[in-house]
């Protein structure tokens, strides 16, 4: 078995091209997140409707879902800086 210092050239440039292939990949979502959120931002503003008392069971899962988000893009961020260390 080989180690990481028995590693050639060619196959250290096809995984650095795979992990780059990944980090890409992981800065997109974390951008498409970052549209979605500013999106829902925008709409939520402007419903007529945002001026009346939420249930509480809306209110709770609108919290979830905004904690769901947040863990999701965490997740993300934790990927891109994982692969930047290797």
């Amino acid at each position: 078995m080989k180690g990481l210092n028995n590693m050639d050239d060619k196959q250290m440039k096809h995984y650095r091209h795979v992990l780059d292939q990944h980090k890409e990949h992981h800065l997109e979502i974390l951008d498409d997140m970052e549209n979605l959120t500013l999106g829902e931002n925008d709409n939520n503003g402007s419903s007529e409707l945002s001026t009346y008392d939420n249930h509480p069971a809306e209110i709770a899962s609108e919290l979830f879902d905004v904690e769901h988000q947040m863990a999701l893009k965490k997740l993300q961020e934790n990927e891109v800086d994982e692969i930047e260390r290797a």
